[in-house]
């Protein structure tokens, strides 16, 4: 397949992952009181995890495009910089 058809799956899933990142804090942004007060940690534990989780697998991707695909070999910052390569593989 690739080229083209994996430049385009990128942008596609891309764009569905920032969707569903956005949809989620927009509605944890409008949660009411008694909404909330259900935010305790047994509740938002597992969210959080999840996401810590979908935020470092992002980095991943973020480092595997520069690496393999711009051919960056520069600087990176810290949370680039600390990603193990064996978990680049």
């Amino acid at each position: 397949m690739g080229e083209l058809a994996c430049k385009q799956k990128i942008i596609m899933d891309g764009t569905s992952a920032e969707g569903f990142l956005e949809g989620l804090c927009e509605t944890t942004t409008n949660l009411d009181a008694a909404a909330v007060s259900r935010l305790t940690d047994a509740v938002a534990y597992p969210i959080i995890k999840r996401l810590n989780k979908a935020e470092a697998l992002i980095l991943q991707a973020q480092r595997l495009m520069l690496r393999d695909v711009v051919q960056y070999d520069g600087p990176l910052p810290d949370y680039l910089k600390n990603i193990p390569d064996s978990e680049l593989a």
